[in-house]
């Protein structure tokens, strides 16, 4: 990524059961590294989120990597992982690609490691960034800035990757996540998963435009079945 601006939301809408956005962050890499990096997130009222990234480098050999950062140590087992923070729980599950490599990054000298090296905040003098007229600045070792990482990678060089997690949030009493099915057709990936009274299957294209669908069942009846928007639900302002 050498560009901090340039990704474009390219579709958004929010519902009853969901919300959808997708976004096209293409223009901030370097073109002669990358031809498409494409994300769709999806928020299941109340405690789901499906993540789904598509990904195409100019040569296999420039390696993809799929980051979460978490405020604690992560525990993991398999192919996913938990972290607490205060009171609350976070679990991550990787659905695609298989085979992943997780691999855990953190703690003291290793907070902001990159390229070999850990590189941590600078010292501020009283003049910088405010610094005076602050109450404190937060050390190195503030959960909040995000003392650790997963990193997520295929198993092998491609030139197109694709990421699939699910999210699962809760509370400390939360022991596991939920059961999963992972779902393939010759165009689109997804999950299915139940959770309280609800089944879902949420599914993605893995060709052509950003798009997929949605379908969710209650006590065996069908509530909801439709395609994502394919561009942003019109907003109005507060004003």
């Amino acid at each position: 990524q050498n560009q901090l601006l340039g990704s474009e939301i390219i579709a958004f809408d929010e519902k009853e059961h969901y919300v959808y956005v997708a976004s096209d962050a293409t223009k901030s890499y370097h073109k002669d590294k990358s031809n498409l990096v494409l994300r769709q997130f999806v928020f299941l009222q109340p405690d789901h989120f499906v993540i789904f990234d598509r990904v195409i480098s100019t040569k296999p050999e420039y390696k993809k990597t799929w980051l979460l950062h978490t405020a604690t140590e992560p525990v993991i087992k398999s192919d996913e992982f938990y972290a607490d923070q205060m009171e609350g729980r976070l679990f991550c599950k990787t659905l695609f690609p298989r085979k992943a490599r997780l691999t855990k990054i953190g703690g003291t000298g290793k907070q902001f490691w990159s390229d070999g090296q850990n590189w941590p905040m600078p010292t501020l003098n009283p003049d910088d960034w405010n610094y005076s007229s602050r109450n404190s600045i937060l050390p190195d070792t503030e959960e909040l800035i995000g003392q650790w990482r997963i990193e997520v990678s295929p198993n092998k060089q491609n030139s197109e990757d694709i990421f699939l997690h699910l999210i699962q949030v809760g509370d400390r009493s939360l022991q596991s996540m939920v059961k999963t099915k992972t779902v393939k057709t010759e165009n689109m990936i997804g999950v299915r998963f139940a959770y309280g009274q609800k089944e879902y299957e949420i599914m993605f294209n893995t060709k052509d435009a950003a798009g997929g669908k949605i379908s969710i069942h209650q006590n065996g009846i069908r509530i909801l079945e439709e395609n994502f928007r394919e561009n942003v639900k019109p907003q109005k302002g507060l004003f």
